[in-house]
């Protein structure tokens, strides 16, 4: 069978696809996507209500050397400007994975952290997952 050049890309983009479309991320909303992360989720004032996600990308991961499953825990800042920052990498069982994952959190924004309604920086435990 010969293959167009549009082809080529439409099946190296689907040998691609299968570990991004079930990566699940959440930020500190009591739903952890990898259990293994809990024991990182930061402690924080009564008095602050936690940021909230507006914007967020599913990071382009690409092959995660013929692992099935994973996971990743980031400890990030959200700023008052509502992007993060400080991510640190605590807790993976893929480092490609965690570090694809990082760089794609980039993208993403938030309504800031707020006390008494003024915007306050909010450490936060992003944990992901992904199947394959």
């Amino acid at each position: 069978m010969q293959t167009t050049p549009q082809l080529s890309r439409l099946l190296l983009t689907l040998a691609l696809v299968p570990a991004v479309l079930a990566c699940v991320a959440c930020a500190s909303s009591g739903n952890i996507a990898a259990p293994e992360c809990a024991a990182y989720e930061p402690t924080h004032d009564a008095g602050v209500t936690p940021p909230k996600v507006v914007h967020r990308e599913r990071p382009a991961v690409g092959p995660l050397d013929g692992r099935r499953a994973g996971y990743a825990c980031i400890l990030a800042t959200v700023t008052t400007a509502g992007t993060l920052a400080d991510m640190e990498v605590v807790k993976t069982d893929n480092q490609v994975f965690a570090e694809r994952f990082v760089a794609g959190l980039a993208k993403w924004r938030y309504e800031p952290a707020t006390k008494d309604g003024v915007a306050v920086a909010y450490r936060t435990l992003i944990s992901t997952s992904y199947m394959n």
